[in-house]
């Protein structure tokens, strides 16, 4: 996960640049959201 935030914040121009062009044209619906469980069963081993 680090080496992909690295990445993300070090993103090159050129990309940025065809992202912002093309972002007109990309819808990114939210299907679901959640919320955090009541309660939780977790393995043995993280019981003790």
């Amino acid at each position: 996960m680090a080496l992909r935030d690295a990445m993300e914040a070090e993103a090159n121009e050129e990309i940025r640049a065809i992202i912002a062009a093309q972002a007109e044209f990309v819808h990114v619906p939210v299907i679901s959201e959640f919320e955090a469980p009541e309660w939780v069963v977790l393995p043995r081993v993280f019981r003790d």
